[in-house]
């Protein structure tokens, strides 16, 4: 691609095509995991944030001078779009520019990820390959990253990545096997499943379970039970892999108690059987769980709040997450603030003339059976938590475990 030297870039535009960039990627960073995107809205996201990145690109060393400014700033956004540039040039030194501002929190590190993972594999087939041959830890770390959202076999190098001083990477690496589906690592997974490290005992779990080991469900159906910080986490596999009957004791023990009655919520929608929508009609009462009772009955259905005008306005004199008063200390977001409120009276009526074509016992998926074909429909279809547990259910079945935070055009002629 032709460049425009420094003399002829205007630096009013190149600024502007720097903040965008880095604005529009925490955006749709976000935007994966928010109930309200399907595919296409992510893929329209995606070009937008790709325009401002080839204004960088076409303005050669003067895009590159604004971005590595704006580093600065030291935010994730500009991480990723600093990161992006260096990765298409197949640039070193400038990778290792950003590698020094993304070590200073997760979330840097997690956009210079996401900049690896968003150019093509081919594209950065080789970089990939010196980052697994490094002896820089954190640079094998990167590579194990990269290659687990590319879903691309490592190789050797993943196996290597458990030896890792640094608990995050190994955790992913853990993590990465069983996106990968490496079944021949089970015995090292084996190995970590009783650990002293929470992260680590999760994540060996969560993966020997991926991988067919349905014994390992005990534990992660403990962190539900026990409402740690891995229970979210833990609950899409619990749901879908623990028997009826257990399923249904954990769900009710969970609504007993206030602090877990969300979790149990989202077990139910989950689980897909439309033996809780009875319960879940309930729960729509009340405002603290109405609208998470709400995305488990779509989860379940397959109906749409807000396009079939089954929703309604928020709860007079409901409040959640931050306020504007600067003395409050609650500065923790609304978990469903994306989510529509349900009308429960509205809904009660859809089920009573709807039931008929539910059959407790049966698990659903946005209104129809759980298959694969329904699972592959949802991946075009569906919003973004619904691919996601698409996705895992396809993975559950021994398919390959589809990444839905892929670039949407990739995840398009993916599917």
């Amino acid at each position: 691609m032709n460049t425009l030297n420094s003399v002829q870039a205007i630096p009013v535009i190149i600024e502007r095509h720097t903040e965008d960039a880095a604005f529009l990627w925490l955006q749709r960073d976000a935007a994966v995991y928010e109930p309200h995107y399907d595919l296409k809205d992510l893929a329209e996201l995606d070009d937008r944030l790709e325009a401002h990145l080839d204004g960088l690109l076409v303005a050669g060393d003067a895009g590159w001078k604004a971005a590595c400014a704006a580093l600065s700033f030291g935010e994730p956004g500009e991480v990723f779009v600093a990161a992006w540039l260096a990765v298409a040039a197949l640039d070193g030194e400038k990778l290792n520019c950003v590698m020094d501002v993304a070590k200073t929190s997760r979330e840097n590190y997690r956009a210079l990820v996401s900049a690896l993972a968003w150019h093509p594999a081919e594209h950065a087939s080789g970089l990939l390959q010196s980052f697994l041959n490094a002896n820089d830890p954190s640079y094998l770390a990167l590579g194990i990253n990269a290659c687990a959202l590319h879903r691309i076999d490592p190789g050797k190098a993943l196996q290597a990545a458990l030896s890792l001083e640094d608990e995050l990477h190994v955790a992913r690496a853990l993590r990465s096997i069983g996106e990968l589906g490496r079944k021949d690592l089970q015995a090292e997974l084996n190995s970590f499943q009783s650990s002293a490290s929470a992260m680590y005992s999760f994540w060996s779990n969560w993966s020997s379970v991926l991988l067919g080991n349905r014994l390992a469900i005990d534990l992660l159906k403990q962190q539900t039970i026990n409402n740690t910080e891995f229970a979210t986490r833990a609950m899409p596999l619990v749901a879908r892999v623990l028997p009826s009957d257990e399923l249904k004791n954990l769900l009710q023990h969970l609504v007993q108690d206030k602090k877990t009655v969300r979790l149990a919520m989202m077990g139910a929608g989950i689980s897909g059987d439309p033996f809780w929508v009875p319960g879940l009609l309930k729960y729509m009462e009340d405002p603290e769980v109405s609208r998470v009772a709400g995305e488990a009955f779509c989860m379940i259905t397959g109906i749409d709040l807000a396009y079939q005008d089954l929703d309604v306005n928020k709860p007079e004199g409901f409040s959640s997450g931050p306020t504007e008063d600067p003395a409050d200390e609650n500065v923790t977001l609304d978990e469903d603030m994306d989510l529509p409120w349900p009308n429960r009276t509205l809904l009660l009526q859809w089920w009573q003339s709807n039931n008929s074509n539910f059959r407790s016992g049966v698990r659903y998926l946005c209104g129809k059976p759980l298959s694969e074909q329904q699972c592959r429909d949802v991946l075009r279809q569906g919003f973004q938590r619904q691919r996601t547990a698409a996705a895992m259910e396809l993975a559950l079945l021994g398919l390959p475990f589809i990444e839905t935070r892929a670039p949407g055009r990739r995840q398009v002629k993916l599917l």
